[in-house]
């Protein structure tokens, strides 16, 4: 017997959580060489299925792990002192700033700042990706606006602009997607 098998990868588009996929479609055949029943593949005989480590030497590369994407991150020096997991922008001269719902800035708010960044050091910001941060209480899958001085809240503004942060995916996880939805 012998196997024929070829792997061809299919991209898929981004699915509703936010990750893109990778599909392999594996098509394999075995040809009968006889009544003796035995196949072979890589050295390997009898009943034989194919492995990871197949579609790998078929790809020439290691597939990435599914799973939840590393976030993407930028840095920008403090303009001011910014607190954590707070929504900021970046302004005309290189420096982060908290975004404000009140303020037409908030149209530039780029992502989170991931900790705490004293005025003129490097803040560290989130533009997508889950961030995690244990003392979120989200509920439900409502959104996550943009309040005032880069607070974020569930409560949806009634004035200023209407902000979209991102969409909680548990208590003390949120899936960063800004995005400006209305002036109000």
């Amino acid at each position: 017997m012998s196997i024929k098998h070829q792997v061809q990868p299919t991209p898929l588009p981004v699915t509703s959580d936010g990750l893109r996929r990778l599909q392999l479609a594996i098509e394999a055949q075995v040809v009968a060489a006889g009544a003796a029943g035995v196949t072979t593949l890589n050295s390997r005989s009898g009943a034989v299925s194919l492995t990871s480590n197949d579609v790998i030497l078929a790809l020439g590369y290691t597939p990435a792990a599914q799973g939840t994407p590393p976030p993407v991150t930028t840095s920008a020096a403090a303009g001011e002192a910014l607190g954590g997991q707070r929504a900021v922008y970046v302004s005309n001269a290189g420096q982060a700033l908290y975004s404000d719902k009140n303020l037409d800035i908030c149209r530039r708010t780029i992502g989170l700042t991931t900790g705490a960044a004293a005025s003129g050091a490097t803040a560290t910001i989130q533009t997508e990706g889950v961030m995690i941060e244990a003392s979120w209480a989200w509920t439900g899958d409502e959104p996550v606006w943009l309040g005032a001085t880069g607070l974020l809240t569930q409560t949806v503004p009634t004035t200023g602009y209407l902000f979209q942060v991102g969409i909680p995916i548990g208590p003390t996880k949120l899936r960063i997607e800004p995005q400006l939805v209305a002036k109000l």
